[in-house]
């Protein structure tokens, strides 16, 4: 079948993963960390930088690598943000979605998406993330509750 939809042309050629976390804080707490999209650095341990420069994120990883991101929304009421890495000599499409999902309980749900041509290049973020969204939690959860 799958075959079948390639030749069709229905099936591209990404790479997609999801990672997520629960996170015992309430939803408008995380996406407050979340929504300050220039300050990705301060949880995401892979990034050594991050600002933001307009509608772009610039962000330089732990090895020297710089990334230009196009930040495509951020949106409060739903608590997602999306963004897209510039296509460059290794990455020619990309696109993430965060999402905070309040879970009722002043826990959420955080769930990262990400799609990116070429595929092999999901397996290298997969880890990064994953590592990313446990120190947001433990940070998160470290800090007082508000009150």
């Amino acid at each position: 079948m799958g075959d079948l939809l390639a030749t069709l042309g229905l099936v591209a050629p990404f790479g997609s993963l999801r990672n997520d976390v629960r996170i015992h804080r309430p939803a408008d707490v995380v996406w407050a960390v979340i929504a300050d999209v220039g300050r990705v650095a301060d949880w995401f341990p892979s990034f050594q930088s991050s600002r933001l420069s307009g509608t772009q994120r610039i962000v330089v990883t732990r090895n020297g690598v710089s990334l230009v991101e196009n930040v495509l929304r951020v949106d409060h009421e739903q608590r997602r943000f999306q963004y897209s890495v510039v296509p460059n000599g290794a990455i020619r499409e990309h696109r993430a979605t965060v999402d905070v999902i309040d879970l009722g309980d002043e826990t959420c749900l955080v769930t990262y998406s990400t799609d990116m041509v070429p595929a092999v290049l999901v397996l290298a973020l997969g880890g990064g993330i994953a590592e990313a969204l446990e120190t947001l939690r433990e940070q998160l959860e470290a800090a007082p509750p508000a009150t």
